[in-house]
């Protein structure tokens, strides 16, 4: 069926385009920044829950979160 074809086409498409920008994230993110933003935003954990994993305080987190968001649009705001 030809719109089955089309649907795993655009999963293959949006895997790829998740993994540029992934691997991009890791270059540009300290591990602290990158652990925050995918944990925030990627698996919608609270700060709290992210300061305790990452064993800093909230703080430290929101710095981490602040200086992510700043450098990813820089990056990817052109």
């Amino acid at each position: 069926h030809l719109g089955d074809a089309h649907l795993a086409l655009g999963a293959a498409a949006r895997r790829q385009e998740f993994e540029r920008v992934n691997s991009r994230l890791l270059e540009i993110l300290t591990q602290k920044e990158y652990a925050t933003y995918t944990l925030i935003y990627g698996a919608d954990w609270q700060v709290q829950e992210v300061a305790a994993a990452l064993k800093v305080t909230v703080k430290s987190v929101n710095t981490y979160k602040r200086s992510a968001l700043a450098k990813i649009d820089k990056e990817f705001k052109q």
